[in-house]
């Protein structure tokens, strides 16, 4: 995995929070238009649009994703979890 700081600042839709940096498991983590994130605040699965901000996936966009491409569910799920056990780490200090 690689993170890297973005140079534009996308938002997103869901919560309004700034994103400044992408990490990618492939190491690429320079994202564009039609690629999936996950927002680490509020752990929205969404979409990069043409403006490069995150737009929230819609219900059946979700059910397709999970029916076509059930490997990048999961996995989008496992980051869910960690992003999850990360804040309860902090909250238990």
């Amino acid at each position: 995995m690689r993170s890297t700081k973005l140079d534009v600042q996308p938002i997103c839709k869901n919560c309004l929070e700034v994103v400044d940096a992408a990490t990618d498991p492939f190491g690429e983590a320079t994202p564009s238009e039609g690629d999936l994130s996950v927002c680490s605040k509020c752990r929205t699965i969404g979409q990069y649009d043409a403006d490069m901000n995150i737009r929230p996936l819609m219900d059946f966009e979700l059910e397709t994703l999970r029916n076509e491409h059930p490997e990048t569910y999961v996995d989008i799920q496992k980051i869910i979890f960690i992003l999850k056990a990360i804040d309860n780490a902090k909250n238990n200090k």
